[in-house]
């Protein structure tokens, strides 16, 4: 079962822990290949290009977050 996200919890946040790190960007990976869906609740805290849907290009700027490529997600 997946954790529910606290109301507190940011655009990136997946997985709901407080963190955006490596087990968020696992997510997005494992729901566009179809083989982990991200729950309801989750799946806006995914688009982190604020476009309404979930794709390689939430995948790729989720990954520049990580590296510090970039510091935030802007719509």
């Amino acid at each position: 079962m997946q954790q529910l996200p606290q109301p507190e919890t940011a655009i990136g946040d997946v997985s709901g822990d407080g963190e955006i790190d490596l087990t968020d960007l696992t997510k997005i990976s494992l729901h566009l290949l179809n083989d982990a869906k991200i729950a309801d609740e989750l799946i806006k805290y995914a688009d982190v290009t604020f476009d309404g849907i979930v794709d390689l290009c939430d995948l790729a700027t989720m990954k520049q977050y990580i590296m510090k490529d970039i510091t935030s997600f802007t719509k």
